[in-house]
């Protein structure tokens, strides 16, 4: 009788630690992390990965980016890793058993956030499939902009299906869809394509929501300046902040020459002409 006693209050217990969403997040958040620190030893990327380790380091060690420290990426990856270079990172693989927490972390708090509204369990299994299916692809367990990068285009795919349901979005949704295009743009440029393509959409879904309640057309483009007014703030502020920054330093023209004209100019032509040539044009 005893041990039935015990084992039905550890059933109890468990049961009880499940319907914890904070416990259940931070159950998820670890086994993520371990599941990431499976590819700890995988080998670095030397170029991409460890530019972003060297110059977090750098970073670090109160030198400006794109004035002592050039670079023609985009600058969130840079600073995250300065910031673990203050924790005490400084090898590869120090670095990346910080960046994999981070990782667990985002990934933890969208179970938490999106799994109560899209389903836990998909939210849940989404992640860990994403996670398989990205140590699959070349140098995918390599720290690079590029999964911070989908981490934050994956918040905005989530917003994007909450918005499709509700046709509205909360304050603290308007934070998730900041922190979203910072992550993803400042860490990569070429997320630009993607947060347009969700802009786009929600631009449509509001046309065909005005069209069904006979809004004019004045009356419409008021609507929505009121309903975006707050977020169209909230996501220029972390941009503003940075810009101001970087003028504070005199690196706001480097950043631009860098960071934006070198990409747009140089850095690209010479991978279109490679695709063409792989493709045979």
């Amino acid at each position: 009788m005893g041990t039935k006693r015990r084992m039905t209050i550890h059933k109890k217990h468990i049961s009880d630690i499940l319907k914890n969403r904070y416990a259940c997040s931070i159950l998820y958040g670890l086994l993520l992390f371990f599941l990431l620190m499976s590819f700890w030893n995988q080998g670095v990327f030397g170029s991409d990965e460890g530019e972003i380790f060297i110059k977090g380091r750098q970073i670090a060690a109160e030198d400006r980016l794109y004035s002592d420290v050039l670079s023609q990426h985009m600058p969130v990856m840079y600073y995250i890793a300065a910031v673990f270079a203050k924790a005490g990172a400084r090898s590869a693989y120090e670095f990346r058993m910080c960046f994999y927490a981070l990782f667990a972390v985002m990934w933890s708090i969208m179970y938490f956030y999106f799994g109560k509204r899209l389903g836990d369990k998909k939210v849940a299994l989404y992640a860990i499939i994403y996670l398989i299916l990205e140590a699959g692809i070349s140098q995918g367990t390599c720290i690079l902009s590029e999964q911070l990068q989908g981490i934050g285009m994956v918040i905005l795919l989530y917003e994007l299906l909450m918005f499709y349901e509700r046709k509205s979005f909360t304050f603290a949704d308007s934070v998730l869809i900041s922190l979203a295009v910072f992550i993803s743009f400042g860490s990569a440029f070429v997320s630009a394509f993607g947060i347009f393509a969700v802009a786009v959409s929600v631009l449509l879904l509001e046309i065909r929501e005005l069209k069904a309640e006979r809004y004019t057309l004045g009356t419409g483009l008021f609507r929505l300046i009121k309903k975006y007014v707050v977020l169209f703030i909230v996501i220029a502020l972390p941009f503003a902040a940075l810009l101001i920054y970087y003028k504070s330093i005199h690196s706001l023209k480097n950043f631009y020459a860098w960071a934006y004209l070198l990409n747009r100019e140089v850095y690209v032509k010479p991978k279109m002409l490679s695709n063409l040539a792989l493709h045979g044009i």
